[in-house]
């Protein structure tokens, strides 16, 4: 037979029970907070890169390259086809206007211009034969016109007289007839010596023009190959700094080879290389800002080059301070495009965060824990990024490389 139990008996039990549940409760709730701390982990603040949402104006731009180049430079090509024969500055040096740089030897150059001024000589003492000669020959028709010119004026007078004479029975028709015959013929021959009188004129006129003109050029010729000679020592136009030499002597230069560049070294511009898939974003008198490590300036687009080599676009950079401390020759800076302006926007400083896009998750600092938010992001440059969505003026967003918690909702901060 079953004993009854007692009510104290069932209450001690059900004590039992509640405490044996809270106990198992407990232990399941300490495996669920150890394991929860070790799958979340904790940062510190200073491991990682945190940069505040300001509102302020943002200026958006494209990455490209420059090298710094002087503003002005000249380029001294050899004038002509020779060796070097002497140096006298060597890259790095300072010279002054009228310092000799570089020397050609100009031995042959110089023969063929004393051959030259042979040949002109002769040409004008040619010429100067061709005109006596001539004068000479329209001397002899000249006076040859003179001559007929008289006989006729005589025929014509005669042929007068033996027509008179025949009136009164002193001449016959016979007489008249051969001294009028002797009239004409005198008359042609006195018309055709003065069509080759004109002629002569004429032909003497062309060829003194021929030989004046071949003299004119051999001048020319002897003009140009002595103004090579007198360039054949490289001489500086202006002070400046020599950036280059061909210091090379003995050896042969041709025709239009550099052999030295005279740079000032005062002022200088920038060449820029961008990607050809931006060239659409360029243009005259757009914004750039160079950098190089510390140093930044900003400059203005000057000619964009239309020439496409290795998928690069060339442009020069005019810089607003062409002299600063920092600026040489062949240095190589980043450079960067300004594409946009925005004015009072939210933005923050660029970082790892960032993959470009309109949207990208991020953490936010909220209180002692960053939490996970979605992000929209508007214009971008190297330095900042615009926000559009997700975030408030005075939130503190860590712009360091979170990947690998990106899987976490948030993570805790101390």
């Amino acid at each position: 037979m079953d004993r009854q139990i007692s009510n104290e008996t069932k209450v001690k039990q059900r004590r039992k029970k509640v405490i044996t549940i809270s106990g198992v409760v407990a232990v399941v709730l300490c495996l669920v907070l150890g394991f929860n701390s070790v799958l979340r982990p904790t940062l510190s603040k200073e491991d990682l890169l945190i940069a505040r949402v300001e509102r302020g104006d943002l200026r958006a731009s494209l990455t490209a390259v420059a090298t710094v180049i002087p503003e002005r430079e000249e380029v001294i090509a050899s004038p002509l086809q020779a060796k070097i024969t002497k140096v006298n500055f060597n890259t790095g040096q300072q010279v002054s206007t009228g310092d000799t740089i570089l020397i050609l030897n100009t031995s042959q150059k110089e023969i063929e211009l004393e051959r030259q001024k042979d040949e002109l000589q002769i040409r004008r003492n040619r010429l100067l034969q061709l005109k006596l000669d001539f004068e000479k020959k329209l001397a002899e028709l000249q006076m040859q016109f003179k001559i007929k010119k008289l006989r006729v004026e005589s025929l014509g007078k005669l042929v007068q007289e033996k027509r008179e004479l025949l009136e009164i029975g002193g001449s016959t028709q016979d007489e008249i007839e051969r001294t009028e015959l002797d009239y004409e013929v005198a008359k042609l021959e006195l018309e055709h010596l003065s069509v080759l009188i004109d002629n002569s004129k004429r032909s003497m006129q062309v060829q003194i023009r021929d030989n004046e003109l071949e003299i004119a050029m051999q001048a020319k010729n002897i003009q140009v190959n002595q103004e090579i000679l007198d360039q054949a020592q490289i001489i500086a136009k202006k002070p400046g700094v020599l950036t280059w030499v061909n210091d090379q002597v003995g050896t042969t230069v041709n025709i239009g080879a550099d052999l030295v560049k005279i740079s000032d070294l005062e002022y200088f511009k920038a060449e820029g290389q961008i990607a050809e898939m931006n060239v659409s974003e360029l243009f005259v008198g757009g914004e750039v800002i160079i950098v190089s490590n510390e140093d930044s300036l900003t400059g203005k687009i000057g000619v964009i080059h239309p020439r496409v080599e290795n998928r690069q676009v060339r442009f020069e950079i005019q810089l607003e301070d062409k002299s600063a401390e920092w600026l040489r020759p062949n240095l190589k800076t980043d450079a960067f495009v300004v594409t946009a302006f925005q004015q009072n926007v939210l933005k923050v400083e660029n970082g790892s965060f960032y993959k470009g896009g309109t949207k990208n998750e991020a953490f936010v600092i909220n209180g002692d824990r960053a939490e996970k938010v979605e992000i929209g992001f508007g214009e971008s440059s190297l330095a900042e990024v615009e926000l559009l969505t997700g975030v408030k003026e005075g939130q503190q967003v860590i712009i360091s490389d979170m990947s690998k918690y990106e899987h976490l909702e948030y993570v805790n901060i101390k």
